[in-house]
């Protein structure tokens, strides 16, 4: 199908959400669902009739889905939340976001009852359930309320941990952040906001990166003392909620929200840590390639050189349309659609988030944001964007509480998609730049799986700690951090204990656990790239997976396609894929 490329947008259209912020619909639309969230409560709160049959919970069900999916998703936040990302007249957005996000809680604790009721079930009455005809559809999702089950507590505690949670979590979290984005650093005479100041360190000569690398160290240590306070209290309050839930583990809440087998993640987290002599060698190789002996802990996002070739976002578009059409001609027309409809906000403006991400909702658009400056890792995350743009684009064939797609696989599309485009372009590279690309790649490998890992670990052990001991101190964190990161560097990076106050400005360890997700994407990714590079027709399995969603645990949905993650040795071949890389650049370098 051809597509007139004139007619693309490289700027968000919001209209298709609302006209404007003062657009009477946003009101409108939160009293639609806050007389439809009481009207639910109403029906079904107070009568039990709809739990009596198959036939009359399929009914309530299909009314369920679609209120609590509308109120997951709570289309005007999502569209301040993204005037926000733009960049303009971000107080006014914040004081309207402040102002919607009670009531979107207030909407969410009416429907509360639901799942809670449903848990409550006896074991008799669950498998009739299960086992009707009429609710097959929906028999991933009792499953799934009957296993969580255990871990509820009563309809008046679960709204207690609801309002709690901002003051014994957000709060705190936000502050810390609010003090970080506040801060500058004096660098060579001239005041740098911080979060420019550690995007300045990839890009510096050796002795510029390392006086900055300290300068940060430095801010990090004077808020330290908030960072110490904030990480002992949010980890106290999820003991705390743990233990009230019945939560054997600290990552056992994660792991079930993420839909994973404990067991899966666990030997994903000690094959990887018995690996970590992959990293290690590639951080020995960088520091010849820097010409240096050892490594700091500034040099670690350092690149060996810079690819020149410029890549204006009309040639990244052809780049990424057509590495999407040879896998498959519907992944360019998600492209082409979107590019026509003004789902992507291609460059960087004033005030705008850095960085890139894609987001969708129930019943609204698929947006992707970029900030494109031309250069070949803008093109690498413009492939990776859309791929997540991909995969929220087929889930949507699944019913509402199906049509997302968990965490643990959150990050396969879109590693494989950026593996699309980045051989296309490598071949068309020369042997020089070849080099640059190849450890660029093998840099954000080592990043994702192993250093992510390191972290888990490393969280781990601070949950179990403090649990223990009830406090550990600034020094206590940054030198257990400090440890973890030198397991999976190795000797030739030399860390100093000012590194481990990294931890403050870390907001991965805030989202307890979350990190294991993105080593699970990638090795799942990697074994997913080789089945299509050695039948072009898996693509047909691969498109099976994306329409998939959330219909069922990640092991189940990649069993389905002959992908068994649940194997002793699966996660060690995704390793030997990044071990193969590490040969061929060996042999370039």
């Amino acid at each position: 199908m051809k597509r007139n490329r004139h007619k693309q947008k490289t700027e968000w259209d919001l209209r298709a959400l609302y006209a404007s912020p003062n657009d009477p619909k946003i009101e409108s639309d939160v009293k639609r669902l806050e007389a439809r969230a009481k009207e639910f409560n109403k029906k079904y709160n107070t009568s039990r009739a709809w739990l009596g049959s198959p036939n009359e919970l399929n009914k309530v069900l299909q009314e369920y889905e679609d209120i609590v999916c509308s109120v997951g998703t709570f289309k005007p936040l999502l569209y301040f939340s993204y005037l926000r990302a733009l960049g303009a007249r971000k107080s006014e957005y914040d004081a309207r976001i402040a102002l919607l996000t009670p009531r979107a809680q207030h909407i969410s604790n009416l429907l509360l009852f639901f799942e809670l009721e449903l848990a409550k079930l006896d074991g008799a009455v669950r498998q009739k359930f299960l086992k009707a005809g009429i609710l097959v559809g929906r028999r991933y999702l009792l499953k799934r309320i009957f296993d969580s089950a255990k871990h509820n507590l009563t309809l008046s505690e679960e709204k207690i941990m609801n309002l709690k949670s901002q003051t014994s979590y957000d709060m705190w979290v936000e502050v810390v952040e609010r003090i970080l984005s506040s801060k500058t650093v004096l660098y060579k005479g001239k005041k740098i906001p911080l979060p420019q100041a550690q995007n300045l360190i990839p890009q510096l000569s050796l002795k510029d990166r390392r006086l900055l690398h300290v300068l940060l160290n430095d801010v990090y240590k004077e808020i330290a003392p908030i960072a110490e306070a904030e990480i002992n209290a949010i980890v106290i309050n999820k003991k705390t909620n743990d233990e009230l839930r019945a939560f054997e583990k600290p990552y056992s809440q994660t792991v079930l929200s993420y839909q994973n087998d404990p067991k899966t993640v666990e030997v994903l987290v000690k094959t990887v840590t018995d690996n970590f002599s992959i990293s290690k060698d590639f951080y020995a190789i960088k520091a010849k390639l820097l010409g240096v002996k050892k490594l700091t802990y500034a040099d670690r996002t350092a690149s060996i050189g810079s690819i020149k070739r410029s890549f204006k976002f009309d040639e990244a578009t052809k780049i990424v349309r057509d590495s999407f059409a040879k896998a498959h001609p519907e992944f360019a027309e998600v492209l082409d659609d979107m590019l026509k409809m003004g789902n992507i906000d291609a460059f960087p403006k004033a005030g705008k988030q850095g960085g890139a991400f894609c987001s969708s909702g129930y019943k609204t658009p698929i947006y992707v944001l970029l900030n494109h400056t031309n250069s070949f890792n803008d093109v690498r995350t413009y492939a990776h964007e859309m791929g997540h743009a991909i995969h929220a684009h087929y889930s949507r064939g699944q019913r509402p509480l199906y049509s997302g797609h968990s965490y643990a696989t959150a990050e396969i599309a879109s590693t494989l998609f950026e593996n699309f485009v980045f051989d296309a372009v490598f071949d068309s590279l020369n042997e020089s730049e070849k080099k640059i690309a190849l450890h660029d790649k093998l840099n954000s490998s080592v990043s994702t799986v192993f250093r992510q890992v390191a972290c888990f670990n490393f969280e781990n052990q601070l949950h179990t700690a403090i649990r223990k001991n009830g406090y550990l101190s600034k020094e206590e964190i940054a030198s257990l951090l400090k440890k973890n990161l030198e397991q999976y560097m190795g000797p030739v990076m030399k860390l100093i204990p000012d590194d481990g106050y990294f931890f403050v400005t870390w907001s991965h360890i805030r989202r307890f656990f979350y990190v294991y997700s993105y080593a699970f994407g990638e090795l799942v990714s990697n074994a997913m790239y080789a089945e299509y590079k050695g039948d072009p027709k898996f693509i047909n399995k691969i498109i099976e997976f994306l329409k998939a969603g959330e219909s069922d645990t990640p092991e189940n949905i990649l069993r389905g396609i002959g992908i068994d993650v649940t194997l002793p040795n699966f996660f060690l071949q995704g390793l030997n894929e990044i071990k193969s890389e590490m040969l061929d650049f060996k042999q370039i370098v």
